[in-house]
This record gives structure tokens, sequence and C-alpha cells, in this order.
């Protein structure tokens, strides 16, 4: 009885937490839009700027300033890294944004030589507005679950900024498994997880686990949504979220909030082994 109860309140529960969020996020969008004097039409690189409304759903604050800049400048971080490791952009097929949204880094990718741009989401408003506005990706709606609609091994490079942070555990790795499937031989992961910087967020029982090295997760009957919320120890995304990579890079995020030059979540680079084909 008890257990048929719960499984009865779940769905309400969800629904509710997720008609909240719309409310909010669709405040955040009018709010910005109100104090910023309206979206520009265009940014510096010509392309459309998505509103208020959809930006608040991938950044915070949503004014467009932000938005454009937090993102020209985690795609310089993202080529830097690579760089660094010597891997040439330039030498690369194809490249996957991994919870694109409405292309606040995949803009930045427009007229770089180099792979063929690939972007996927769970939430589709934000991926029709990509198909709508940046015609050199392809775009496409990806599920909760995986799996991808791609081929095996078909991407040299797969970024994924602030995607697992809303994941349960389990949802997590099923990803990274997927993720692994789709990189090719000696292609290259990039993702960031809100870890040190973000720890002051936890208290009490919380706070203890992430300090022995445990994944904290909150409102996982969401996961996929911005409410679902995950903190990432880095002894524990070294031991537990690696499987068959390996880890190239370590960046400890940036002091709480950052600007738009910075990035506070931590970044880390890996490789898939093998030679590249």
């Amino acid at each position: 009885m008890k257990t048929a109860l719960l499984r009865t309140r779940l769905p309400l529960r969800q629904a509710t937490l997720r008609a909240g969020l719309g409310v909010y996020e669709a405040y955040v969008g009018s709010r910005a839009r109100l104090r910023g004097g309206g979206t520009p039409e265009c940014g510096p690189d010509g392309l459309a700027v998505p509103p208020p409304e959809l930006r608040a759903r991938v950044s915070q604050p949503p004014d467009a300033t932000f938005f454009l800049e937090s993102g020209r400048f985690q795609v310089e971080s993202i080529r830097k890294v690579i760089a660094d490791h010597g891997v040439r952009v330039d030498g690369m097929r194809a490249a996957l944004d991994f919870g694109c949204g409405c292309g606040r880094l995949a803009r930045w990718w427009a007229g770089v030589q180099g792979p063929a741009l690939y972007g996927c989401d769970y939430d589709r408003k934000l991926v029709e507005w990509c198909l709508r506005n940046l015609p050199f990706m392809h775009a496409a709606v990806n599920d909760l679950e995986p799996p991808l609609r791609y081929e095996a091994e078909q991407f040299d490079l797969v970024y994924a900024l602030s995607v697992f942070t809303h994941m349960s555990e389990p949802l997590q790795h099923r990803w990274l498994a997927e993720l692994g499937r789709v990189l090719r031989p000696g292609g290259l992961l990039f993702f960031t997880v809100s870890g040190d910087e973000y720890a002051d967020r936890l208290s009490g029982e919380d706070r203890a686990r992430y300090d022995s090295a445990e994944l904290v997760t909150h409102f996982t009957e969401v996961e996929g949504s911005n409410l679902c919320a995950a903190y990432h120890p880095p002894r524990y995304v070294k031991a537990r979220m690696l499987s068959g990579l390996e880890l190239l890079e370590m960046v400890p995020g940036a002091p709480f909030p950052a600007p738009t030059t910075a990035i506070s979540q931590d970044g880390y680079l890996a490789r898939k082994p093998g030679q590249p084909g």
C-alpha cells in the first residue's frame, strides 16, 4: 500500500516541480526583457540572439551580454585546453555539443575551420530555435535516456558543459557510456561539473558526503531539468566517472560567481583509448 501510494505521488510531484520551474524561468526571462531594454537582433558574430525566456533556460544571469560573452570565452577555453594537449581543431572531422541549448557555445564555432558541428538537447524548444537560427549546426532532440541517434565512433570531440549537473548518478553513468560509444578512438571528451566552488551551497549531511568524495544530488525526480542539481567532488569524478577514458587534465573552477571570462565549474578533459582512424 505504501509503495503504491508513493508511485501515485511521484508523478504529481514531478509535474508540480516542472510546472513551478517553468513559471520561474518565464518570470526570469520576462524580468530580463524589461530590465535589458529588449534583445539585440544579432550578436557581434552576426547571428541571431535567442529571446530572454530561452536564455533563462541555459544561463544565469540571462542578459544577452552574459549569454554571448560567456559562450565565446568557454569555447575559447575548450579550444585552448585541447591545443595544450597537441590536438588541432582543424584536423577534426566532427564534434558534438551535448546539451547544446539554444547555441550559447555552438554559435562560436561558426566559421571555424575544422569539424562539422552537431548539437543535441533534451529541450525541444531550444533545439527548434537552433534549427531556425544556426544553420551551420546539425541540431537534434535527444531523449532523457540514451542512446543518441549517431553512429558509433562518429566524433573526434564531444563537450558537455553543465549537463551532468542536472542528472541522477545512474543517468550520468549511462550517458557517459553513450558518449564513449560515439567518440572515435583517440577522441576527446570535455565536460564541466559543479565542484569545490559550489560546495558552500551544501550543509549538514550533504556537505559531509561531499567532503567524503560522494556525489550529492537534489531533485533527481525531475532530472534533465535545471531544478535537478548534482555536486561533484574532484575525487569522485576521477574515481567514478572516467571508466574507459584517460584523464588528460582537470581545470579547477574559478571563484563563484565567475565573470564572463572564467568558468566556475570544474572542467575535465579525457581521451578515449586507441589511435585515431
